[in-house]
């Protein structure tokens, strides 16, 4: 046998562990996901747009931006890391759609781009 090259029960053998761990993966899913759903619950008790965006975490998005550029940033560290590339982007006069999984991370971006996002040039959303 060639270097580099699998037996065919060893190809098999890596076909039946990917299917095992994408199915471990999908009832991971199923059973994290109301755990998931309560936290977020729960930390809007505390932070109201927790709740008020939660639609967005899931991907629902309503943009009204014309093919928009979309920045995705997890949390204000990494938005305030991609800030620069959306001031660019905003000076080249491109539509940005920002998303961020935090609270924290939204208001930041709806602070600093008030004019851009007044203009309709850039959309702040938690996905």
């Amino acid at each position: 046998m060639a270097v580099g090259q699998q037996s065919n029960s060893a190809a098999q053998a890596d076909g039946w562990r990917q299917r095992l761990l994408l199915g471990a993966y999908v009832v991971a899913w199923h059973v994290g996901l109301p755990l998931v759903l309560g936290y977020f619950w729960l930390r809007g008790r505390k932070e109201s747009l927790y709740r008020k965006f939660l639609a967005e975490r899931f991907g629902r998005v309503d943009s009204q931006l014309q093919n928009p550029v979309w920045l995705h940033s997890a949390s204000l560290g990494e938005l305030r890391g991609v800030m620069p590339l959306i001031d660019v982007m905003l000076q080249n006069e491109l539509a940005v759609l920002v998303t961020t999984l935090t609270p924290a991370g939204r208001q930041a971006a709806v602070v600093r781009y008030a004019n851009a996002i007044a203009n309709g040039q850039l959309q702040v959303s938690i996905p």
